[in-house]
C-alpha cells in the first residue's frame, strides 16, 4: 500500500504535555511531520478535540530553552494500544507560524 502522506514522518521519543480542557496530560512523542504528530498518552480524548501540544526538551540537549515550544492542534485519531493503558493520538496542527515550523524542522532533524 502506498503512503499518501504529503510530508515525511520523523520518529522521535521525547516528552510532551497535551493541554486539553484545563488538564495537562503527560505523553511521549512517537513521530512528527510538518503537519502533525503522533504521541502516546494515558487518557482517551474525543475526536476533533482542540488541544495544545507542548514539546519538552530532551535531557540530552544542551540548551533546553531553545527546544521547548508549543502549538495548537486537533485530535484526528485516538486508539487504545493493545495490552497497555496508553492511547495513541494522531494530532493535526491547526495554527503554525514560521517560528513553530522552524522548531519542528529542528526537532525532526535532531
Amino acid at each position: 500500500m502506498k503512503d499518501r502522506r504529503q510530508y515525511k514522518r520523523y520518529y522521535q521519543n521525547i516528552p510532551v504535555l497535551i493541554e486539553y480542557d484545563g488538564m495537562l496530560l503527560d505523553g511521549k512523542l512517537a513521530d512528527l511531520s510538518m503537519t502533525g504528530a503522533g504521541c502516546y498518552i494515558q487518557q482517551r480524548l474525543p475526536l476533533y478535540a482542540e488541544i495544545t501540544i507542548h514539546f519538552l526538551a530532551d535531557d540530552t540537549l544542551e540548551d533546553k530553552d531553545d527546544e521547548q515550544f508549543s502549538c495548537q492542534g486537533a485530535v484526528i485519531r485516538c486508539c487504545k494500544v493493545d495490552n497497555s493503558h496508553d492511547y495513541q493520538l494522531g494530532i493535526f496542527f491547526t495554527h503554525l507560524s514560521e517560528e513553530i515550523l522552524s522548531h519542528i524542522m529542528d526537532l525532526a532533524y535532531y
